[in-house]
């Protein structure tokens, strides 16, 4: 008799251990199984010079509004080469003053047979507005799903209750080729640099243009 009672409370004790151990080790094959049924999506990984430079789409903004034309990216393979720009906000101090340096600038740009394409993670209607204010020669795109800063792999960052695109740069050559990429651009230090290297592809393409020099006769 007394060696069931004391049989009794040992299994007493036990079960509760065991009741714990079993629920714990459910829910540790449930997490795993949930991990290796939805994994978490791997972080963007940023483009680097060599990479082919990722396509995508964007409305001309010098179309008719009411016969909308649509432009790609590649369109300007073999044409120009194209300056990227991502910037945070429509409409901010730090924005307003990067792409009305490009404006200002538009001349350079041209000279280097240079295209220029900002792009945030505005609206369009947002992007658009900001674009007319400011009276910008260029396409200013509206990325509110985040296909192109991703396909960039452009860093984000949470700005006044919202995401945005870390201001970047990326510099495409006319084969469709990046050449150079700023992930954490600063619009006062780093201009300078942008533009050598804006004038270096530039020069390439005119050496690469260059008629060759006949032999001299013998």
């Amino acid at each position: 008799m007394t060696q069931k009672i004391t049989r009794d409370k040992a299994l007493q004790r036990v079960f509760p251990a065991l009741l714990a151990i079993g629920f714990a080790a459910m829910l540790y094959a449930y997490a795993s199984n949930a991990t290796e049924t939805n994994p978490s999506p791997a972080p963007p990984v940023l483009v680097r010079p060599g990479d082919p430079a990722p396509d995508f789409s964007y409305s001309d903004p010098e179309a008719d509004p009411a016969a909308p034309v649509t432009r790609k990216l590649s369109e300007w393979k073999g044409k120009k080469n194209v300056l990227i720009a991502f910037y945070p906000k429509a409409s901010t101090p730090g924005c307003t003053a990067q792409l009305c340096g490009y404006r200002d600038d538009i001349a350079r740009f041209r000279d280097s047979d240079t295209h220029v394409i900002a792009i945030s993670l505005d609206v369009q209607e947002k992007s658009n507005a900001f674009r007319k204010a400011q009276q910008l020669p260029f396409p200013v795109i509206g990325d509110p799903a985040g296909d192109i800063v991703s396909a960039y792999g452009i860093p984000t960052m949470g700005l006044m209750g919202f995401q945005a695109a870390k201001r970047s740069v990326v510099l495409i050559d006319k084969q469709g080729t990046v050449r150079y990429v700023n992930a954490a651009y600063n619009i006062n230090s780093d201009k300078d640099l942008l533009y050598a290297e804006i004038a270096k592809l530039a020069r390439t393409d005119q050496e690469g243009n260059a008629a060759p020099q006949a032999s001299p006769a013998p």
